[in-house]
């Protein structure tokens, strides 16, 4: 069976999203394997969640935590190009400290060559942390930003973090390296990356494959270097290349294996994707030759790009029902049209058939009936879009044409209303006194009892 042909029926909707209520959330089809435990995708055109997969569970960030860090920089500097970024001695003194806390070496640690004493612009500075991954670069610009204090900056990375809504999310660090309290999820990753996606400069730094770095002032790089990304998949030649992939950035830890948050762009379509624990080392803890996070993004994203397209579900005037008149002498119904048109991402392959067990459906919210008079582009009611089960939206729905009320009908009915009102009135007075004169009667009825057993017992 061709991919096309195949994505309906393979594609399942199993709910949605809490947070996103215009979108159905599918399941990736099996023919469609990945082996990351996370994965998370959205489509940045329409704004919803199409798959999620153990997207609320818990996982170290690794490196992908330097997407927070490059965030904050971009929001906490003026000019990216004229701000220096130093590098003292207290920057390898403090990686050395925590390299030697959690038992690991330098040759543990992702680097750019960057030496005690250098100084870059925060441009070159974030380069360094995204596409190399840097972890001194990420302490050097949380000393920068912190105002020497790292850790009043990884404080901002939690602040942010929370504004953001990242509620499952807790940093310890600026650069990812595994301690046990720091986590995330592939949904918080997706938060705080859609946002910083919305910085001007954040996508030319971390899409970007190579870059040369001009010559700074140290002796090592007297000549300009060049910096290359982590990201094969943006890398050609690479067996791992994949075009329609822009950045973001890596993160790999033995404690969880490789993240991946990555954006992909084709046809016009616009994906963002979160994976989180892909393997990445074996039971020996020796790396993996396979760069599974890549594999399964191009996975997915074939599926994405091959299975899925916006289309206009209604058309605005589209006639989609209609409501009973009342107290007309000319109609005895009124056409109901879509205000709006109706647009959303969904299986190539979707189509209203309109018998019932269509993927695409509608669910009219309207009254039995309206009183005259009605006037065009009136509202009547609303329309429940239904994709696969789930309402994916709603859209008003107003009145064809005019409808003129007939004034013998109405006056009949107001007259017929009046007279139920009286009969109504009438009926529950009657009702209450029939029922006081019953109380009043028994009251009576005992008091004269009583009076003649007690004649009685005088007599005797």
């Amino acid at each position: 069976m061709g991919l096309l042909t195949s994505c309906l029926c393979a594609v399942t909707a199993f709910g949605l999203f809490s947070v996103d209520a215009h979108a159905v959330t599918y399941k990736l089809p099996e023919e469609y394997t990945i082996s990351s435990r996370a994965a998370y995708l959205y489509n940045l055109d329409s704004e919803t969640e199409v798959m999620s997969l153990n997207a609320q569970e818990k996982m170290p960030p690794a490196s992908t935590a330097k997407i927070m860090t490059c965030l904050l920089a971009l929001e906490n500097t003026a000019n990216l190009d004229t701000e220096i970024v130093h590098y003292p001695q207290a920057v390898f003194t403090e990686m050395n400290e925590f390299m030697a806390a959690t038992g690991l070496t330098s040759s543990d640690i992702s680097q750019a060559d960057v030496q005690v004493g250098e100084e870059l612009t925060m441009r070159q500075a974030l380069y360094c942390l995204m596409l190399q991954s840097d972890c001194y670069s990420a302490q050097a610009i949380a000393r920068h930003i912190g105002e020497g204090d790292s850790a009043a900056f990884v404080e901002m990375m939690n602040t942010r973090a929370e504004e953001l809504g990242a509620a499952n999310t807790y940093f310890t660090n600026p650069h990812g390296l595994y301690e046990p309290e720091m986590v995330t999820t592939a949904y918080d990753l997706f938060l705080i990356t859609k946002y910083a996606m919305q910085q001007p400069a954040f996508m030319d730094i971390c899409s970007t494959p190579t870059i040369d770095i001009a010559p700074t002032n140290v002796a090592r790089h007297a000549d300009q270097y060049r910096l290359i990304s982590t990201i094969k998949t943006m890398i050609r030649g690479s067996d791992y290349y994949y075009e329609p992939i822009a950045g973001i950035k890596t993160g790999t830890l033995p404690e969880v294996g490789m993240n991946y948050v990555s954006t992909a762009s084709k046809d016009g379509y616009n994906y963002l994707l979160v994976l989180m624990g892909a393997p990445a080392y074996d039971e020996e803890g020796n790396s993996l030759p396979e760069k599974a996070p890549f594999i399964d993004a191009k996975t997915i994203y074939d599926w994405a790009f091959e299975c899925f397209e916006i289309k206009t579900l209604y058309e605005k005037g589209a006639t989609v029902g209609q409501v009973n008149v009342n107290l007309s002498g000319e109609e005895d119904y009124v056409n109901v049209l879509a205000a709006d048109s109706f647009m959303a991402l969904v299986p190539v392959d979707a189509t209203e058939t309109g018998d019932g067990s269509s993927a695409i459906a509608k669910r009219l919210n309207l009254p039995e009936s309206v009183d005259a008079p009605i006037r065009f582009g009136e509202k009547l009611g609303t329309m429940d879009v239904v994709v696969y089960g789930e309402a994916v939206g709603s859209i008003d729905l107003i009145a064809k044409k005019d409808v003129n009320r007939s004034q013998s009908k109405y006056m009949l009915s107001r007259v017929t209303d009046v007279l139920s009102k009286f009969w109504i009135k009438f009926v529950v007075v009657l009702v209450t006194l029939i029922v006081a004169f019953y109380v009043v009667l028994m009251i009576l009825r005992n008091r004269y009892r009583r009076r003649y057993r007690r004649a009685r017992g005088r007599r005797r």
